[in-house]
């Protein structure tokens, strides 16, 4: 091939009409462009234009023609024109290391003509076959086609150094442009004229589709898809795995890497296809299936993917071990090389195979066992439109993904459980955070018990290459997990004073320990772990940080406690790290103290009590709302969207309503339409307790006049109901206008004394000659009055209304009437809480689905249903997002509510843990919170003293049809048994 890089001397000499210059005592064979239409007319101008001696090619001023010349003493001696083309563009075809393998060169005849594209390989430089891609004139003799061969490659060359190149070959499938956008990259992302040059492993993929083969709609697919994981649950580690080869990708500049092989033993030849199926996401079975007896193979498929699971299929007998050798080989290559930029999670399916791979790079799952009533195709079909669903939606967020993906990686590398060995660290990190990215995007599916499942796999030390010490480590937390799970253990929180049980298994908890008594720990020891001496406990779980050890260096722990019977001794303990338990059972312990505030089913049945959750063991929290305590019930949910809060909220309306509560509920969002509410309660409910009524100027009037003032008990709650509606509409007003507001309105009542209601022509006209603050507050709610006065509305008070309706009445205000402040509501609310300070017979709820932009000015109904609501039996039920907000009155003012609900905050966690009381928003587990789990701050009903007393609780969201007041509502409205 041609050096197209030549140095030039400084003596040079130029050719006439040329635009490069040649040395004059060198001979060079390079391409000279020529301002000139045609060839044949450069060949004359540059016959006797210089007496040097050279050759080279030229082309013509449009780089359409292209010949040879040479010239000696100044004059043309031979000219050949060798090929009429124009070369539009050079991309270069490169490999990860940048080493080049060919070209692609799109050109054509002449500039008007069609163009064709041609894909040169480095092969044939090497071979002088470039010119074969070319069409050379008919005459043309071995020496041209020589010249063709070195006129094309030295074209194409020059071309390519500021020529964008293409990648084939690896980092094929999710490709990250500029940090934002993704791409699924399959074989139709390379141009046609590649497509029989990548690799075959990319040549088979397909991007995922939702395709129609078994299962004709969408809704049936999910249904379907559902229906297996709920029969089947065991089924979830296995999606996890293949969930995790796709999301991992994403993220695969978080400096982590799956350093694990999977292997999956099969016993039951039955369920081996359905194993493939799972985790065959390469190419959706259209392809070749990778084998362990073909080892290079395998080393393709892990240089040319980086998008998926890397399965692999023991295709070998049981006894031949030397033919598996090299695709073990090979898979030992990849996870010890999982650094270099290897995205793939490696499965073996095998029924031996796992018992050669490397112990330290081996991670066991069993295979299926049980009944599935679904066959492989269908199976594939039901993940791939699963895929194609996830891939959508994970490329239009991608960078929110990333965020979220990167933030449970961090608070994972914080709280990884020490009885995970170090060679699984990576592993525990991608597929915790993958289970919880994944329920945090697409709504609770893996859940805790799946979590749990897979710290399980992990911490298992019989198959890891690994110290005694981790291997006893591992063991006794499992055996310590489930001593807990199955309540064997009754815990004392550590206080200064402790009275221990000695007729039971007791334990000692504070923050961070557990202090068992040292002969439970020595039973545990010899009995469950087989050790002759609990000394090779101690010294594994202070090797590993996970004992306590005094000043003196002592293993013992001692205490100063009292016994049952008031006898003060001495108690000798282990002092064990909560580090070893697992989620589920660290909940459980969080509810040390908390015995009185745990309510059994039994104990509900006859109590006004509001149940606000579930504790994680299953008993419930609630407070005692009964009318005549007058607390402080207002309740503020907030957390970050998606995570259950409406859920919640509806699930409290119905018990309000069971408890006698007048419930309205203002909807400014479309949450609680009856489409929505069906998601949280059943039709049965919906239709015997809730009335939805349409406000707008297209839908219906509002059902209530809030100038109605005949059921008013005399004239100062006529002119409150008045005021406080004007005050609501127009904004906080200063003492003075407010002054004097209260002689106009009281004014114009003396006035007209015996009429129900007031006219909005009334009010216009009483405000306008009102003087200067009349005049100042008509022209701040002259535009809403006169919206009502459109709207329309029925001549009836509040009294009439839930004398009338007896029912949970949803207001849908969407947005008709003011602009984001909602002012309607406002006015509705006001006009609300003002008739129940006149009627207080029966507890009023109020409900705002989204607190945001409404008065809560000091002195506004709102605000004044958050400090003094308790006297009149009046509650508010908030929702908003965010908790920490500056400059946000209204958020403030519901930081004041009797009951706050704290869902994951979608930011400030720790700012908000720490006004909980704990130290971090880790410890506060915001980052493990699954949908439906939030904190719980209020007064809650103790059993103990039977009066409501403040606690913090982590809990679970209720269900109105698992409480007692549900059987209490089916006999009422159903006709049917409790």
């Amino acid at each position: 091939m041609l050096n197209r890089q030549t140095t030039l001397p400084n003596n040079m000499a130029s050719i006439e009409g040329g635009n490069t210059t040649y040395p004059s005592d060198v001979k060079l064979l390079g391409i000279n462009q020529l301002n000139l239409p045609n060839l044949n007319e450069a060949v004359q101008k540059l016959n006797g234009s210089s007496s040097v001696e050279y050759e080279l090619f030229i082309s013509n001023a449009s780089a359409t023609q292209y010949g040879y010349l040479k010239l000696k003493g100044g004059k043309v001696v031979k000219f050949i024109l060798l090929l009429e083309l124009h070369v539009i563009f050079v991309r270069p075809v490169k490999t990860m290391d940048t080493k080049t393998i060919g070209y692609i060169v799109k050109y054509c005849k002449d500039v008007m003509n069609h163009a064709t594209e041609a894909y040169i390989s480095c092969t044939d430089f090497e071979k002088n076959k470039v010119h074969q891609h070319f069409q050379l004139p008919p005459q043309c003799t071995k020496a041209g086609k020589e010249l063709c061969e070195n006129l094309v490659q030295t074209l194409i060359l020059s071309k390519e150094d500021n020529a964008d190149f293409i990648e084939v070959g690896t980092k094929q499938g999710w490709n990250i442009y500029l940090g934002t956008y993704v791409k699924w990259k399959t074989k139709d992302f390379y141009p046609e004229i590649l497509q029989n040059v990548i690799p075959k492993s990319i040549a088979h993929r397909e991007t995922a589709k939702c395709r129609n083969r078994f299962i004709p709609s969408v809704q049936r697919k999910e249904q379907a898809f559902r229906k297996m994981f709920d029969e089947s649950p065991e089924l979830k580690i296995h999606f996890l795995l293949r969930v995790s080869s796709y999301m991992l990708t994403f993220a695969g500049e978080c400096g982590i890497y799956f350093d694990q092989v999977i292997g999956i033993k099969t016993t039951n030849m039955a369920y081996h296809a359905l194993l493939i199926a799972m985790y065959d996401n390469v190419n959706y079975g259209h392809g070749d299936l990778l084998v362990l007896s073909r080892d290079k193979d395998i080393d393709q498929a892990t240089r040319c993917l980086n998008d998926a699971v890397l399965l692999v299929n023991d295709d070998t007998k049981a006894d031949e071990n030397q033919k598996r050798e090299s695709g073990i080989q090979a898979l030992h290559r990849r996870v010890i090389n999982a650094k270099t930029d290897y995205l793939q999670i490696p499965v073996v399916v095998s029924s031996c195979a796992t018992a050669q791979l490397r112990t330290d790079l081996l991670c066991t799952i069993s295979g299926l066992d049980g009944y599935y009533c679904i066959t492989p195709a269908v199976l594939t079909e039901l993940l791939e439109w699963h895929d194609a669903t996830m891939i959508e939606k994970i490329s239009q967020h991608h960078t929110e993904y990333i965020a979220v993906f990167n933030r449970h990686i961090k608070e994972l590398g914080l709280e990884t459980p020490s009885f995970i060995p170090d060679q699984r660290m990576q592993v525990f990190q991608i597929l915790l955070a993958v289970r919880r990215t994944y329920d945090e995007y697409f709504g609770e599916f893996f859940g805790d018990q799946t979590e749990s499942r897979v710290i399980e796999i992990l911490g298992r030390y019989d198959d890891v290459g690994s110290s005694q010490n981790a291997y006893i480590l591992t063991s006794f937390g499992c055996c310590l997990n489930q001593e807990i799970s199955c309540g064997r253990f009754h815990y004392i929180s550590r206080t200064k004073y402790i009275v221990f049980d000695t007729e039971t298994d007791s334990a000692i908890v504070d923050d961070d320990y557990i202090y068992f008594e040292t002969k439970l720990i020595k039973d545990l020891a010899q009995q469950k772990l087989n050790l002759r001496s609990v000394n090779s406990l101690t010294d594994a779980l202070g090797a590993n940080d996970c004992l306590v050890v005094n000043d003196k260096n002592s293993k013992c722990y001692r205490f100063h406690v009292q016994s049952s019977q008031g006898e003060p001794y001495m108690l000798y303990t282990y002092g064990i790290n909560k580090k070893l338990v697992n989620a589920e059972n660290r909940k459980k312990l969080d509810l040390v103290d908390l015995d009185k505030f745990l309510l059994s089913y039994s104990e509900l049945e006859k109590t006004e009590i509001l149940l606000l959750g579930n504790a994680p063991d299953g008993s419930y929290i609630g407070k005692d709302v009964a009318y005549q305590n007058k607390s402080n019930d207002s309740i503020f949910i907030t957390g970050q969207s998606g995570k259950g809060k409406t859920f919640c909220a509806s699930n409290f309306l119905p018990p309000l309503a069971m408890l006698g509560s007048r419930v309205a509920v203002f909807d400014v969002s479309k949450s609680f339409t009856r489409e929505e509410l069906l998601r949280a309660l059943p039709a049965e409910i919906i239709d015997s307790l809730f009335e939805f009524v349409e406000i707008g100027m297209e839908d219906g009037k509002i059902p209530v006049n809030p100038l109605y003032i005949g059921d008013c008990s005399g004239l100062p709650a006529r002119k409150r109901r008045i005021v406080g509606l004007i005050k609501a509409a127009a904004g906080k007003l200063n003492q003075c206008d407010s002054k004097n507001l209260n002689g106009i309105i009281s004014d114009m009542l003396k006035k007209d004394a015996k009429n129900p209601s007031i006219s909005i022509e009334m009010l216009h006209s009483t405000l306008k000659s009102g003087g200067k603050t009349g005049a100042m507050i008509h022209d701040l709610i002259s535009g809403l009055l006169n919206d009502i006065e459109r709207i329309g509305c029925e001549d009836q008070g509040w009294s009439s209304l839930f004398d009338s309706c007896k029912k949970i009445v949803v207001f849908s205000l969407g947005d008709e009437v003011g602009d984001n402040v909602h002012a309607l509501l406002d006015i509705l609310i006001s006009s609300v809480f003002e008739w129940q300070r006149d009627h207080n017979t029966a507890p009023l709820t109020l409900v705002v689905d989204e607190i945001k932009g409404q008065n809560f000015a000091d002195g506004s109904p709102l605000h004044t249903i958050i400090t003094q609501g308790r006297k009149f039996n009046t509650k508010l039920i908030g929702i908003t997002q965010q908790y920490i907000s500056q400059g946000n009155h209204a958020v403030d003012v519901m930081k004041e509510a009797g009951i706050k609900i704290f869902f994951e905050p979608a930011r400030s966690q720790d700012r908000i843990a720490t006004e909980l009381g704990y130290k971090s928003g880790i410890d506060a587990g915001f980052g493990s919170m699954g949908r439906g789990e939030f904190i719980l701050s209020c007064d809650c009903y103790s059993k103990v003293d039977a009066v409501n007393e403040h606690a913090v609780i982590r809990c679970q969201t209720i269900r109105f049809v698992d409480t007692p007041l549900y059987q209490k509502f089916k006999s009422m409205y159903c006709n049917m048994e409790p």
